[in-house]
């Protein structure tokens, strides 16, 4: 009996990795996150970009709120993984917004070229680790309507605003 309950406790605490696609249906995403309840970016920045911790910090949401990010609250993931898939970060391109401007990394398809998010310039947070990119590679950022889980595109659901 303890047998069982013990396996029935590991089953139950693997985490569930869900896959995403560009609108072309190139997969591009696989993570244990939940997309649909990460936080976005908050006004004034102009995309509410979902904010999606990558593997090469693991993140923490907390973090976020640390390096003085404002984000629009949401129910934290449950994850810990994210492998960007099939996705090429392109030369840096500067954003004007309400709060100045922004360096952004594309992150694009490799098959349709479709900018599917961004990851930002290391200049925008508090220096506390030094990356030779550049850019900040512990977070990525995925435009709202950008990406189709494959449970949906399986079904011929079109993406909306909301992943």
């Amino acid at each position: 009996m303890a047998t069982t309950t013990a396996r029935a406790n590991s089953e139950r605490q693997k985490p569930v990795v869900s896959t995403y696609h560009c609108l072309c249906t190139n997969l591009i995403i696989a993570t244990t996150f939940n997309l649909s309840k990460l936080p976005q970016r908050a006004k004034p920045c102009l995309d509410s970009a979902y904010i999606l911790p990558c593997p090469s910090g693991s993140l923490a949401y907390e973090e976020l709120g640390r390096r003085g990010f404002d984000i629009v609250e949401h129910e934290s993931g449950g994850g810990n993984e994210t492998f960007m898939l099939n996705l090429n970060i392109e030369t840096p391109l500067i954003i004007r917004g309400e709060e100045g401007f922004e360096k952004r990394w594309p992150l694009r398809c490799k098959r349709c070229k479709l900018v599917v998010g961004y990851q930002l310039d290391t200049s925008r947070f508090p220096q506390t680790e030094t990356t030779t990119s550049g850019r900040e590679e512990d977070v990525i950022y995925l435009l709202p309507g950008a990406v189709v889980p494959t449970e949906e595109m399986k079904e011929g659901k079109m993406p909306s605003e909301e992943i």
